[in-house]
């Protein structure tokens, strides 16, 4: 499986835990993961962060690296959807994440190529859904207008006080930051079995047991759960390539209605696309090539790479408790493409809900809010009923049939995104154990 451009461009350190008990174990050394262990090492906790490969390795290490409040057209949809009070919980969350990853990256020194930019929507068609979204933006307070651009001839929805960075850059300097505030970090300590008692929970690891108040799953999918959001998830795939470029042609970081999005570093043009559901076999870099070629001036190709995300049914993430009934372990899920700011927003939450704050976004968060989640669960339900019972292997989670991806050289599972390399080794999950026979029947 390749890497990605932040990948490519750091070095792992090799983090080693010695402490087997603490405060809170976080599993997931991702951004979501990371953030939450800032925030409860900064108000005293002992933490410990156990991750199954490097830090910033999953999907947060392939990202655009962009830090925004804009997401699409979701503004619009939320105030149809959940009224006005809740749009106005996620703006203010999101809009509160951008500026508390600013003021952390400064406030800590973190090295990360942070730039603040405005962040712009464009249509080369129809504008009127950018109009609508313009509105809904304006009446929720948003920092946003309608401004020319370049490429198209229709105004683009701009939002500014945004920023980019260099995702694995700021989580290499996160995680040094955790650890001089006393946390503990452990590389390549999957995480197989969690037991919640009445007092604490025990997590068994393939390199011994650990013990905690609290638990905190910050692992894209929650690890460990056939059910609870097994029924309400789904994984999405997106594609990403970085291409030379002797100069940068627009300011800013941009997404299309129906388009790429892009953004430059340095010398380089990250574009990414070709969305699809895990396991549909198409060659979607070869089509966002041809459209990156196509819209600008690029050189060679430097790498390309894919990574998921998943996908609640009412387009709002799930942030909260793991399970009805717990108060011990918490869990973030279905960011759907926008995990940067909602991870620094989950984070916030958990931190919250550990300490016993209120916290002014949670109810709209709550994995166990109702709405179009009973019926989209039975139809999920119906899909993983089907994906059982095809393909020569099965998803070591929960059974399905994995399909291989000829183009990364996975095998995926197309019904929680279970991420297998051509041995059957776990690449990511939620499954916590590799596949056998993989590359004999390949």
């Amino acid at each position: 499986m390749k890497r990605s451009l932040w990948l490519k461009d750091t070095q792992g350190i090799g983090y080693a835990a010695e402490k087997k008990k603490a405060d809170v174990i976080v599993i997931g050394a991702g951004l979501t993961g990371l953030a939450a262990a800032w925030l409860l090492c900064r108000e005293g906790r002992d933490v410990i962060v156990l991750e199954a490969a490097e830090v910033g390795c999953g999907t947060s290490g392939h990202t655009t690296g962009k830090i925004t409040s804009q997401h699409h057209l979701i503004y619009h949809y939320l105030l149809d959807q959940f009224g006005e009070e809740k749009a106005k919980m996620y703006a203010d969350a999101n809009q509160w994440a951008v500026q508390e990853y600013i003021d952390l990256i400064n406030n800590e020194g973190i090295a990360c190529h942070l730039g603040e930019k405005s962040a712009y929507v464009y249509s080369h068609s129809d504008s009127s859904p950018l109009e609508q979204e313009y509105n809904a933006a304006v009446k929720l307070g948003l920092p946003c207008s309608m401004d020319s651009v370049s490429f198209s001839k229709n105004e683009a929805l701009a939002f500014h006080r945004q920023a980019q960075f260099h995702p694995r850059e700021y989580m290499m300097g996160l995680a040094s930051k955790i650890i001089d505030k006393g946390g503990s970090i452990a590389e390549y300590t999957r995480v197989l079995k969690v037991e919640e008692k009445k007092d604490s929970c025990t997590v068994t690891t393939e390199k011994g047991s650990y013990e905690s108040e609290f638990i905190v799953y910050a692992t894209l999918y929650p690890i460990l759960d056939h059910t609870l959001f097994a029924m309400r998830l789904r994984p999405v795939l997106h594609h990403g390539m970085a291409f030379s470029v002797e100069e940068q042609e627009h300011e800013g970081m941009y997404i299309g209605v129906n388009d790429i999005s892009f953004r430059y570093y340095k010398n380089t043009l990250i574009v990414v696309g070709q969305h699809q559901h895990m396991g549909e076999e198409k060659n979607s870099y070869e089509t966002l090539e041809e459209k990156a070629r196509k819209k600008f001036k690029v050189g060679k190709e430097l790498t390309r790479w894919s990574a998921h995300d998943q996908k609640s049914p009412d387009r709002v993430p799930f942030i909260g408790s793991y399970d009805p009934m717990t108060r011990k372990r918490f869990a973030a899920t279905g960011f759907g493409a926008w995990g940067i700011t909602h991870a620094m927003v989950s984070a916030k939450i958990i931190a919250d809900k550990i300490a016993g704050r209120e916290n002014p976004w949670a109810t709209l968060y709550s994995p166990w809010r109702t709405g179009k989640l009973i019926s989209t669960a039975i139809e999920k339900g119906k899909d993983t009923l089907r994906s059982l019972v095809k393909g020569k292997h099965m998803c070591s989670h929960m059974g399905c049939g994995l399909v291989f991806n000829e183009y990364d050289q996975t095998y995926d599972c197309p019904c929680h995104g279970s991420r297998f390399d051509k041995d059957g080794k776990v690449l990511w999950g939620p499954a916590v154990k590799g596949i056998l026979g993989a590359k004999k029947s390949q």
